[in-house]
């Protein structure tokens, strides 16, 4: 039981690690678009800056990553597990 609630912990750590991330790079490439495009910088910067993470490139492909990143994790401990007790 010890094992399963240190993977759990393991886990939602990579999980709010990889958020952050993603979150990060999301506000980084809106910077990188502002600059090219000044339209982008009239109205509320910090709302565009939170909405900023569910659009484009970042809004698509990284959740994704994180999702497969994640499901590597649980079958690497799966397999580790099954080969321990088989």
């Amino acid at each position: 039981m010890k094992r399963i609630t240190k993977f759990i912990i393991f886990k939602v750590v990579e999980l709010a690690a990889a958020f952050i991330v993603w979150w990060g790079l999301s506000l980084y490439g809106y910077w990188i678009d502002s600059l090219f495009e000044p339209v982008l910088t009239d109205g509320n910067m910090l709302e565009k800056w939170l909405e900023a993470p569910f659009f484009g490139f970042a809004g698509i492909f990284l959740p994704l990553a994180v999702l497969f990143w994640s499901g590597i994790g649980i079958y690497h401990w799966i397999k580790w597990n099954w080969e321990k007790v088989g």
